[in-house]
């Protein structure tokens, strides 16, 4: 039962293309698109320029404060960047400002909402507004999201 890289054109995904690896362990076969190199730079500009809302709730989920599970800051997932990932949950969190509200934004955004899914990842998306206005409320809502993960 050893170790072996599989060639993804023999594995149709979604993902196809972007430098998706997969690693089959005996019958088990995992994903290795998490936090690819070649998005390092993505990631770290994205970092830099957070938003003040998205900054507030970074800090609240930093360092395990939220239900003691860790996050991760601007998380990567195939193609795609997450604004916080908790690997464990298998939960990400998108936070929506105006730009994802034009029409070529919502399409791309249901797309990667479909391709993210497909790894059994829960996507739970926040709205900007919700953050700065009702912030208590949103930590509120993270936290009963990780407390429905956690009990089913």
């Amino acid at each position: 039962m050893g170790e072996q890289e599989i060639n993804l054109s023999l594995c149709p995904s979604p993902f196809e293309g972007y430098g998706l690896r997969m690693r089959q362990i005996g019958d088990f076969v995992m994903t290795l698109s998490f936090n690819k190199s070649e998005m390092k730079e993505g990631r770290r500009t994205l970092r830099k320029n957070m938003t003040a809302r998205e900054a507030g709730l970074w800090d609240a989920l930093r360092n395990k404060q939220l239900s003691g599970y860790k996050f991760r800051r601007r998380y990567s997932i195939g193609m795609y960047i997450v604004d916080s990932y908790s690997p464990r949950l298998k939960l990400a969190i998108a936070v929506d400002g105006p730009s994802h509200e034009i029409h070529d934004a919502i399409e791309y955004d249901k797309l990667r909402e479909d391709e993210i899914k497909s790894l059994g990842i829960h996507i739970l998306r926040l709205k900007n507004e919700e953050i700065e206005e009702k912030f208590s409320d949103v930590l509120k809502t993270i936290a009963d999201e990780i407390r429905g993960w956690t009990t089913t």
